[in-house]
């Protein structure tokens, strides 16, 4: 085997370790990558229900305050001895 042959061959053995390490960072990288997109879509789901929540509390309040005035108009009588009722505490 000539000088030139091992010359090869150990310039290939290393390269062949520089390309493993590099490869096996890349990956690593690929993988910490992955777990935080994980985690950010699992945080922006729970934004996203809470969201979900607060929003259906407010339509559920809307529609009971419709619900009031529908009432007051059918029967302003009774609306007003409601308003009068909280106010007096009666």
């Amino acid at each position: 085997m000539s000088i030139f042959d091992m010359f090869k061959d150990k310039a290939t053995e290393l390269l062949g370790g520089v390309t493993d390490q590099a490869t096996g960072a890349v990956s690593g990288v690929a993988d910490q990558a992955q777990e935080a997109t994980g985690a950010a879509t699992d945080q922006a789901t729970e934004v996203a229900g809470g969201v979900t929540e607060q929003a259906t509390g407010a339509v559920d309040a809307g529609q009971g305050y419709l619900g009031q005035a529908q009432d007051a108009v059918s029967d302003p009588g009774a609306a007003v001895q409601g308003v009068v009722g909280r106010f007096f505490g009666n």
